[in-house]
């Protein structure tokens, strides 16, 4: 999955989060894995909260879940899995896995090039490992970019969370520069400064 080198770099404390950060979430996302925290690997708790923030709605649903449907992008259409192996398909590492309870899942694991890619008629544009899973009414999450700016977002049942890095912008019901997490509480709303990731 990570090379040593990238394994490095995974928590280099750069903001936004590094390239192997992204690609470390990313992948998990793309073939349904939880996150890997503990036993030995303990990173620093900025990391951890977003790992957490990124990983914690969507885990909840895709692990409980089963996959229906897994297809790859060739550059102008998903093609079911035998197909895309077949025409070489998956080497572009646009890959999309719907769940049978309607969670859909879209990963860009290519490493170079952006892809936009159209989920519940919204196009997104992903940057290299980035993202954007859905369930209608339910699940809004991805890692894509908006003028040239890439953010972090989820929103889920339980909880909203955005991360824009150094740019000032506004998603859903926040808007922030840097991050913040709105979490569901038992007395309504806790929204909790998450400043530059500790």
């Amino acid at each position: 999955l990570l090379s040593p080198d990238e394994l490095k770099d995974l928590h280099a404390g750069q903001k936004p989060a590094s390239v192997p950060f992204y690609k470390y979430v990313a992948t998990s996302l793309a073939y349904g894995h939880m996150l890997l925290i503990g036993y030995g690997y303990f990173p620093p708790m900025s990391a951890i909260i977003q790992y957490y923030a990124l990983m914690q709605g969507p885990q909840q649903e895709y692990l409980t879940d089963t996959v229906s449907e897994i297809s790859y992008h060739d550059g102008e259409q998903f093609l079911p899995t035998s197909q895309a192996l077949q025409a070489d398909a998956h080497k572009l590492g646009r890959v999309r896995v719907v769940y049978s309870r309607g969670l859909t899942v879209t990963v860009n694991l290519n490493p170079e090039q952006e892809w936009t890619v159209a989920q519940e008629g919204v196009d997104y544009v992903l940057p290299p490992y980035g993202w954007v899973i859905t369930k209608p009414g339910e699940i809004l999450a991805y890692s894509a970019a908006t003028s040239g700016q890439r953010h972090d977002y989820v929103q889920c049942p339980d909880y909203t969370y955005l991360n824009t890095g150094d740019a000032t912008m506004r998603v859903g019901p926040l808007e922030v520069q840097g991050a913040a997490w709105l979490k569901r509480s038992a007395d309504g709303w806790l929204l909790i400064p998450c400043g530059h990731l500790g």
